[in-house]
């Protein structure tokens, strides 16, 4: 499915893509200043930001759950929609937000209050 995908967007599609990635900075050392619930979701399979790379963005987050996703790769929400729609569902419900909670515009901060 990801070949076809890059095939079809064609050869200066994906050198663009691929000098932007190249191009920017690494910002990992800003993961430290999450102060919110955080939940980061990864295929078990993914070549292109491999579960060692999660896992170590999980432990730079105070407090951050991993979930990895058997048989799946990057494109987790196309190959796995069904756990990629209830893993987040979950998880929310593990930090006090249920279904229907007016959330407002401000998500995270909703998100902090509820769980402070």
């Amino acid at each position: 499915m990801f070949q076809s995908m890059a095939t079809g967007l064609g050869y200066e599609v994906f050198v663009r893509q691929q000098k932007a990635i190249m191009g920017r900075s690494d910002s990992q050392s800003t993961l430290k200043a999450i102060k919110c619930p955080t939940l980061l979701v990864c295929g078990r399979e993914d070549l292109v930001t491999p579960v060692e790379g999660h896992r170590e963005m999980a432990a730079a987050i105070a407090g951050a759950q991993l979930e990895v996703i058997d048989a799946c790769g990057h494109l987790s929400p196309l190959e796995q929609p069904e756990q990629v729609t209830r893993i987040p569902g979950n998880w929310l419900a593990e930090i006090g937000i249920k279904r229907g909670d007016d959330l407002g515009e401000d998500v995270a901060g909703a998100i902090v209050q509820k769980t402070e």
